[in-house]
């Protein structure tokens, strides 16, 4: 496309904007112009565009809304650019005229402001007109729109960060205007947070929760406001409001005690002296779960306070209740209040979540969090729960959300550096909360995780192996069960197990065990499975043993079956699964079997023969993991390296036999041989395919090859492929031989490679498939066709 050609049509949409009277019935069409103009046509259009602002603003009575936004909009991109003119007239036109009051427009002239507020010269234009600040101050106020609040707040965050940043930002430099902004802020925040303290139970305003949001991103604000009054005050609305508001000004809390760190340790410890205080800051047992987690944040964020040790007493309170303890350091009334509170279900799972979540791995917990695991099974020892309030033990019995969180956890929390003794117990505690066939199927594939991770460190342990060797069958056992499990998630769960399982073949202990086992026949039974998910997870087995040479034998004598029958098995589920996932592994195991195993020539032969088919499937992702088998066959045949031969043909036979095919050029027998596996066919296949990733990928292919054997491919060379491919008499085959269709698809993959712009093909696929990127004189045409009277009921709200 002409750039002239586009320029001339955007002058024509501007005059078209100018006259419009009614809204455009495809808004979206506003800001997709404003994208492709800072995309595609920042130096061209921008002579047009500032004459289009200029005469907007001064139409700005009769102009469409929709227009007077795209307008503001236009300004602030305008204002990024070097040595572009602020359009302070505009804005005083809005400003004047209060149009910012209306919600649309609003928005859109406070993100406009914002922008040029990213200029050095914009914020100090705007710090000096005090109006525009006032204005986003007033409209934070207002209970108008959560838009038109996100761009005010943003405007004043800019505002204040330019000011805490900026050279200027010294008493002796700061304006009147700069101080009287932060110093308003200052005294609303107070005067808002006091009000909210006085009357806990009355919501948030709006306005506090903006003047919230400010603080938190400011810290030249913060720096105004952070004392004494105003942290209790944030105390006790965080604790006595709404989760969103309770956030807010948690996190608005531990900003200000950051402030005050850096000032010196005094004014936090007086704090934390009342935070610790339960008698005065109300706690009750509807907000200890705020409490408990504001205290496990102030704990994580200030390691070094004076109080950490009794803080820690404080986060670690559901753990003592919950195994029947009762710290010294904390005081009856919150240890009470906690208990009261833990008998609410919801509440207790949620103060034990706080605190899982709180203790860091290796952090010497483990014990309690088994413990805890423990408790959370219904065969739990019920000398444990004689300590415990019934009502509360109860609330934890087969939790799920509870067992996956401490199972994440003791995962995280397993290092070389944890005892033999502990490791067991935590096998124990694991098997027995993972192992019942009805367990959830997350809650088995987490245990299993736990459990391998523990084995694996057990297994490098002295005296390890023996614990090893002891719990492997029990776990064996355990699958076997969920193998024939009636819920398909449970048996997917005990396939993909078994397969990690096999991963670990190279600690000698666990290759022994499944050697040994029949866990294999169990495991390639669900190949036949009527869930799809199970048929694929059985199919990807095949690949973890291939990687596996130490269980391959095993695995073949156990099913007996030989190599050969278990890869027509993955042939036959190519051709003949309905179900798109087992061809997707199917085709990834034969790619893993290829590449690990050294499979017969006959059986190579009918492996590329189905893979030259698979490219027909009609599943985009079997396609594309047959085309990373294609990749693999491709880096395995052509290998490039450092040779005085052309650039294109760089060394591609490791052999040293080459075929000549012009003076001073050779090409490898590599390249032949490839095509000969039937290649060229599958990629030629892909560049042709109806889906972009496939195509995409074959691209990439191509481009890697052509980096191999280089640019200097001519029409010569390609003529005389027939030649030197296998026959001397003219390139003569018999029709349809094999060796002539190999050689004329490497003749169109030379072509493709020769002529074809790889580059920007792929830069196509990887871009925008928005078509109005592709051809952006097409959304101006669009644009200008809604200057023709067509029927409002033509077009239809999508949203």
């Amino acid at each position: 496309m002409n750039n002239n050609q586009f320029v001339h049509k955007l002058s024509e949409v501007f005059h078209f904007f100018l006259d419009i009277q009614k809204p455009i019935a495809d808004d979206t069409c506003l800001q997709r112009l404003l994208d492709i103009l800072k995309e595609k046509f920042s130096d061209t259009e921008c002579e047009r565009g500032s004459q289009f602002i200029e005469q907007a603003t001064e139409k700005i009575d009769t102009l469409e809304p929709s227009i007077v936004t795209f307008t503001l909009q236009l300004a602030g991109q305008e204002a990024q650019k070097e040595g572009s003119t602020v359009f302070k007239c505009l804005y005083e036109t809005i400003s004047n005229k209060g149009l910012w009051k209306d919600i649309s427009i609003g928005t859109s002239y406070f993100d406009s402001l914002s922008q040029v507020a990213g200029r050095l010269d914009g914020w100090k234009w705007l710090m000096e007109e005090k109006d525009y600040v006032d204005q986003a101050i007033q409209s934070l106020k207002e209970d108008t729109s959560l838009f038109l609040h996100s761009s005010a707040r943003k405007l004043v965050i800019m505002l204040l960060k330019k000011q805490n940043h900026s050279q200027m930002d010294t008493e002796e430099h700061k304006s009147q205007s700069q101080a009287a902004m932060c110093s308003l802020l200052s005294q609303d925040i107070h005067r808002e947070l006091q009000q909210a303290a006085d009357f806990p139970d009355k919501p948030l305003t709006l306005y506090l929760e903006n003047l919230l949001s400010i603080l938190i991103s400011s810290e030249g604000l913060l720096q105004e406001v952070c004392h004494g009054d105003a942290m209790d005050n944030l105390l006790c609305v965080s604790l006595g409001r709404r989760s969103r508001s309770s956030s807010l000004c948690g996190e608005a809390l531990l900003k200000c005690l950051c402030v005050c760190n850096e000032r010196g340790n005094c004014k936090l410890d007086d704090f934390m002296k009342r935070f610790l205080d339960h008698s005065g800051n109300g706690l009750t047992p509807g907000n200890v779960c705020k409490y408990h987690k504001l205290a496990i944040q102030i704990h994580q964020s200030f390691p070094e306070l004076a109080v950490s040790g009794e803080l820690q007493e404080v986060v670690l309170l559901p753990y003592s209740i919950m195994l029947g303890g009762s710290p010294q350091s904390v005081d009856t009334g919150l240890l009470h209040t906690c208990r009261q509170a833990m008998i609410n279900k919801a509440q207790c799972i949620q103060l034990l979540l706080h605190t899982t979540d709180s203790l860091a791995p290796k952090d010497r917990h483990l014990q309690e969090m088994l413990e805890i695991l423990a408790l959370t099974h219904r065969r739990m020892d019920m000398s444990v729960g004689d300590r415990l309030f019934s009502d509360i033990r109860q609330n934890v019995v087969d939790n799920r959300r509870l067992q996956l969180n401490l199972l994440d956890s003791i995962h995280h929390s397993i290092g070389s550096s944890v005892p033999i003794a502990m490791l067991t117990k935590a096998l124990d505690v694991t098997m027995e909360v993972s192992s019942e066939t009805c367990t959830h199927n997350t809650l088995q594939q987490k245990g299993f995780d736990c459990v391998f991770s523990i084995l694996v460190v057990l297994a490098s342990a002295p005296c390890g192996s023996e614990h090893v060797t002891s719990y492997l069958p029990l776990i064996v056992d355990q699958l076997d069960r969920h193998l024939v499990s009636t819920q398909w998630e449970n048996r997917d769960t005990a396939v993909e197990a078994i397969i990690k399982l096999t991963n670990l073949h190279n600690v000698a202990v666990v290759g022994d065990v499944m050697r040994s086992s029949h866990i294999f026949p169990s495991a390639w039974q669900c190949v036949s499975d009527s869930n799809s998910y199970v048929r694929a997870s059985a199919i990807s087995l095949v690949a973890a043993v291939a990687k596996a040479p130490q269980l391959c034998d095993a695995f073949l004598s156990q099913l007996k079956q030989t190599e050969a029958n278990i890869i027509q098995k993955l042939l036959e589920i190519i051709k003949t699964d309905s179900e798109a996932f087992p061809r997707r592994a199917a085709v990834s195991s034969l790619q893993a079997v290829y590449s690990d195993r050294s499979v017969p020539e006959p059986v190579v032969k009918k492996i590329f023969s189905a893979m030259v088919q698979a490219m027909a499937d009609f599943d985009w992702e079997v396609k594309a993991n047959t085309l990373d088998f294609w990749q693999s066959v491709s880096d395995q045949k052509i290998k490039c390296h450092s040779s005085n031969v052309p650039d294109y043909a760089a060394d591609l036979s490791p052999s040293g036999t080459k075929r000549k095919f012009d003076k001073g050029s050779i090409l490898s027998d590599d390249l032949i041989v490839l095509s000969q596996t039937g290649f060229c066919e599958a990629i030629i296949s892909g560049t042709q395919d109806y889906d972009n990733h496939v195509r995409e990928k074959s691209y990439r292919i191509l481009q890697n090859l052509k980096r191999k054997i280089g640019d200097d491919i001519n029409e010569k060379q390609m003529k005389k492929l027939k030649v030197e491919n296998g026959d001397t008499t003219n390139g003569t085959h018999p029709t349809n031989s094999e060796s002539e269709l190999s050689t004329d698809s490497l003749t169109t993959v030379l072509h493709l490679l020769r002529d074809a712009d790889i580059e920007l093909k792929l830069s196509i696929f990887s871009g925008s498939s928005d078509e109005y990127s592709k051809n952006p004189l097409a959304l101006l045409e669009d644009i200008l066709s809604e200057d023709k009277d067509i029927e409002d009921d033509k077009f239809v709200d999508c949203y």
